[in-house]
């Protein structure tokens, strides 16, 4: 059947034919009942060597074993069954390799990471000639179901020592190992047998149960907990590095991920991903009509809608941290307000004073998702006062650019006024956020040139700007006429003949004319 010379033409289909004639040879059991494997035959055959083998072939290592049944009573404290195996744990490959021990029931065993069960199997030889050397045994009876360990032990040591442990011009596979077992066989009597494994228990001799205790042996435990455990330790890793590294897609985290030395794998970033409720955000928003265009709030009047943030500085000597900053949308006049913690209390604080009681009712405000802003008491809050809140979506610049500019705006005022530093920023934040309103270029004016400031309805903030007193520091008189005069500096002009003036402690208040000096004034 196996005559049939292979077409010289035909180099690619060598392999090929070797796998077939290999594996249907094991099959129906051609040539000698010990010989040969599958697996071992078709990738680890020495070369020279033919599938079959010669009724008077002589084996130069160790010699066959006789089935454990037939060995002498006093012979089988000398026979071992070793046997060896692999299993991925989370990101590693782990390998375990065993010896049994009829006589004694008792097994030995050794474990590792990185390698394969073939590595284990041969493993597996080394700690049994470990116990034979150690115990000073005359003889080492050694069963196993691995036909490549059988095979290289009946013969094929001999021919990779002769060829330099080389097979193709190439080093045998795990060479230091085989060389340590060449040695140490040269020095000790072993004999060898090949077990059939995965016999039912029904079928099995007393050799095959006890293979199956050595395989139960090499088997590789993990708790069902350790692997929950594992799945969810490398989903929170992906979570974070996608999260962190801003929503992105599942070869752009992967990468990301990897750049700061994280090895994640691309089922648990993707995973992540189709959890992400901020990413379902994103998605469905990028199919709806753009909302955040720039003619967005002209159907606000001023005052109407606001943006508002918190900025984080320097802890302050009166215990301020945080400045929640307040923009309002048609315009960009600022408003801020320090507060030693960014809660939701101190949100609504910084909101009735620097902006209802200032600027009138707004309909709408616009925020992050941060806890100070998202929670029942800011809800409560503004369904009361009949305010339309609205959260932005996260990761989407445009939503949050004009609050995020400002921000911008008003730390580069506090640090420059502040030396390079944010020294002294509580002193400072009045005039720094009076420098950003007042602000303006050649091209462009500030918030306080807005033309939207000159249509004014209601109790809203005024603006009709008059250039004789807009921007000049004043001192303003009690209107009692007792006290001391308090500086600060005209942002706009009030309803008849009043300014509105912000006073160096933060504070504002509509002033009478009257009450009102230019310059210098002395005590």
């Amino acid at each position: 059947m196996f005559k049939g010379k292979i077409p010289s033409t035909h180099h690619a289909t060598d392999a090929t034919w070797s796998k077939w004639i290999a594996l249907i040879t094991q099959r129906a059991r051609m040539g000698n009942f010990s010989r040969p494997g599958i697996l071992e035959v078709i990738m680890d055959w020495p070369e020279g060597k033919k599938f079959e083998t010669s009724p008077g072939e002589e084996v130069s290592r160790a010699k066959e074993a006789p089935p454990y049944n037939e060995l002498p009573g006093n012979e089988k404290k000398y026979a071992l069954f070793t046997d060896g195996s692999c299993r991925i744990v989370g990101k590693y490959r782990r390998w375990k390799a065993a010896v049994w021990s009829p006589v004694r029931q008792v097994a030995e065993a050794t474990e590792g990471k990185g390698e394969s069960s073939q590595f284990a199997e041969v493993k597996a030889v080394q700690l049994a000639l470990d116990v034979a050397e150690r115990e000073g045994w005359p003889v080492l009876y050694l069963y196993t179901d691995s036909w490549m360990v059988a095979n290289a032990l009946w013969g094929w040591l001999q021919q990779w020592e002769q060829n330099n442990w080389q097979r193709r011009g190439k080093p045998i596979w795990s060479a230091e190992l085989w060389k340590d077992i060449a040695a140490r066989i040269k020095n000790m009597v072993v004999k060898v047998r090949h077990v059939d494994a995965h016999v039912p228990k029904s079928r099995a001799t007393e050799e095959q149960k006890n293979n199956h205790h050595v395989d139960q042996a090499a088997k590789i435990e993990v708790a069902q907990i350790d692997l929950d455990w594992q799945n969810k330790g490398e989903l929170f890793l992906a979570r974070w590095a996608h999260e962190t590294s801003g929503h992105q897609g599942r070869d752009a985290t992967y990468k990301w991920a990897r750049d700061r030395g994280v090895d994640l794998t691309m089922d648990a970033i993707a995973q992540v991903i189709h959890d992400c409720e901020t990413c379902a955000i994103i998605k469905q928003a990028k199919r709806m009509k753009p909302l955040w265009e720039e003619g967005r709030w002209q159907k606000y009047k001023y005052g109407e809608a606001w943006q508002i943030d918190y900025i984080t500085l320097p802890r302050s000597c009166n215990g301020k941290r945080y400045v929640l900053t307040m923009v309002e949308a048609t315009t960009g006049w600022l408003e801020t307000y320090a507060v030693p913690h960014a809660t939701a209390r101190n949100t609504i604080l910084g909101l009735e004073k620097q902006v209802l009681w200032r600027h009138g009712t707004p309909e709408r405000i616009e925020s992050d998702n941060g806890t100070h802003f998202k929670n029942s008491l800011i809800n409560t809050w503004a369904k009361e006062h009949g305010i339309e809140w609205i959260y932005h979506i996260p990761y989407h610049a445009p939503a949050s650019g004009k609050i995020e500019r400002y921000n911008g705006l008003l730390k580069t005022m506090l640090k420059a006024m502040g030396g390079g530093t944010f020294k002294h920023w509580e002193k400072h934040l009045a005039e720094a956020t009076w420098l950003v309103n007042t602000r303006g270029s050649i091209n462009r004016d500030g918030p306080t040139h807005s033309s939207s400031l000159h249509t004014v309805e209601g109790d809203k903030v005024p603006v009709v700007h008059v250039k004789s007193m807009l921007g000049k520091a004043v001192w303003v008189l009690p209107a009692s006429g007792k006290g001391r005069p308090l500086r600060g500096t005209v942002f706009a002009q009030g309803p008849g003949s009043t300014w509105w003036v912000m006073q160096k402690d933060g504070d504002v208040q509509c002033v009478p004319q009257g009450n009102l000096m230019l310059g210098e004034c002395s005590q």
